[in-house]
């Protein structure tokens, strides 16, 4: 790529820009479940606008959703990402370092907010857009700086795009009915679950409740006051009454001669009211979209505990084929036009997007560690990329194995004096073995007698033998010191 192309103009123009802000709608409060099945059934047929600026309000608006998406959408870049190799040649090196160079140079704006600017980090976030809107795309404008090629990605609102073809084409007018192709490693598409259709379904289940709980409220939520008086009406008896039933009730209020009666219309539910276990029911539906489990339902069937552990099942699983997407996409769309760019080869390495899956570490150890006895060979990188760690690099120095306790002495060389008191322990060691089989021999020998017996009868008389003559055979072993006499001077000779 020549250093002409380093600044190639966006398609998205601030005069698009200026249209899409424009168009725009403050909130979806004319959402209906007709309007939402149109905007649904459009979608599935590649007109992808109106669904996808409903989608965007909803999300927005809505006051569980925010947290609920931003909490998926923020995880694999807090997980952070890693570059590996196929194998363990020059060549994936070379590759390694020119990808790795690429995603710490990187840069990434939102084409309709460029106040929103960051690196890595919110590309990965942009690109998990896809989890609720289905597609997330980022114009790619690569720069190259001599020995370094890096690109900025620009995110551009799924507003922008139509399907009817079955391939993504871009609209520069927003309402064009037939779209641009995408240019080949000018875009990066990332494609998801896209639940935010079943987000907005619920959305319009829950706020229909909540909007007719809060009318609900609004007119029964105070009682009425009624003055009575024998008065007549409009004496100044009369007024004086209205006066103070007037300055008494908060909402609704009468005066009526003391015959006179109001007979007032129940609309008020006996029991419960639905509309809260609605709403409830609604934001648990978007919690399990997101998150994959609801703790508190899951809890009150399963157990607190049990609960707790299948949520964080399904969010371990979750966050791993988020963690695929993001990998696949960025190795598809970017890592094979940049290698093939720098070095017009194959890539033999790759981005690896990490993920939050909790390991047992010390299980893994301890199997690596079982295998590595057995003389099995262990794959450096498959170790490196299971235990989250990176590969020192050709410069770095490396942690140099430690003794086993750092308090004690290494082991000394072949050529070098063992210290006197390993030289004791060793001697020690000798002598009391060969002391114990002496203080042992006398019931060694017995037991010996009978591994050689093959007649039934015979060893079964042998056996009742030995019960007989046991208390004698273990008196001569409690009464016999030689292995007490090697470490009575074991000890003298250690304290000397």
């Amino acid at each position: 790529m020549s250093r002409k192309q380093r600044n190639v103009a966006s398609v998205v123009t601030p005069q698009m820009i200026e249209t899409y802000l424009r168009s725009r709608q403050a909130s979806p409060i004319d959402l209906t479940p007709e309007r939402l099945r149109l905007h649904l059934d459009a979608f599935e047929r590649g007109w992808l606008q109106p669904l996808a600026q409903t989608m965007e309000q909803i999300k927005d608006l809505d006051d569980l959703l925010p947290i609920l998406s931003f909490k998926r959408e923020v995880a694999p870049a807090v997980h952070g990402w890693e570059v590996l190799t196929v194998d363990d040649s020059a060549t994936a090196k070379r590759h390694k370092k020119a990808i790795e160079d690429f995603y710490n140079n990187v840069r990434c704006v939102n084409a309709v907010d460029e106040d929103e600017r960051g690196e890595m980090s919110l590309l990965l976030r942009q690109m998990m857009f896809a989890v609720g809107y289905r597609y997330s795309l980022h114009e790619i404008n690569w720069l190259d700086l001599g020995n370094l090629i890096t690109a900025e990605f620009r995110y551009v609102p799924l507003q922008f795009f139509e399907r009817r073809t079955g391939r993504l084409r871009f609209c520069p007018t927003l309402m064009d009915y037939n779209g641009i192709p995408l240019e080949p490693e000018r875009w990066l598409v990332t494609v998801g679950q896209g639940i935010m259709k079943a987000c907005a379904i619920a959305y319009y289940y829950k706020h229909q409740p909540l909007r007719d709980w809060l009318i609900y409220c609004a007119k029964h939520g105070m009682p009425g006051t009624a003055g009575k008086t024998t008065a007549q009406p409009g004496s100044d008896q009369w007024k004086a009454m209205e006066v103070a039933v007037a300055a008494f009730a908060a909402e609704f209020a009468a005066v009526m001669s003391k015959d006179d009666s109001i007979e007032p219309i129940d609309l008020t539910a006996k029991g419960n009211i639905p509309h809260p276990a609605l709403v409830d029911r609604m934001d648990r539906a978007l919690t399990i979209l997101w998150r994959g489990g609801d703790l508190s339902t899951m809890s009150s069937v399963k157990g607190e505990g049990r609960g707790a552990s299948l949520m964080e099942g399904e969010m371990e699983m979750l966050d791993a084929a988020d963690s695929m997407m993001l990998s696949e996409a960025l190795r598809m769309y970017v890592d094979r036009p940049l290698i093939m760019r720098r070095f017009g080869q194959t890539p033999l390495a790759y981005i690896s997007i990490c993920t939050g899956t909790k390991t047992d570490s010390k299980q893994e150890m301890e199997i690596d560690n079982h295998f590595y006895n057995m003389g099995v060979a262990l794959s450096r990188r498959d170790l490196y990329e299971r235990h989250n760690r990176a590969a020192p690099k050709d410069e770095e120095d490396t942690v140099q194995k430690l003794p086993t306790d750092p308090l004690l002495p290494t082991e000394p060389a072949a050529n070098e004096a063992q210290p006197p008191s390993e030289k004791l322990i060793e001697r020690v060691n000798d002598q009391y073995i060969k002391a114990l089989a002496a203080d042992t021999r006398p019931l060694a020998e017995r037991l010996a007698a009978l591994l050689v017996i093959d007649d039934d009868n015979e060893l079964t008389a042998a056996i009742q033998e030995l019960e007989k003559d046991f208390p004698e055979i273990a008196g001569q072993v409690l009464d016999a010191d030689a292995s007490v006499k090697v470490l009575d001077d074991a000890q003298k000779e250690a304290m000397a």
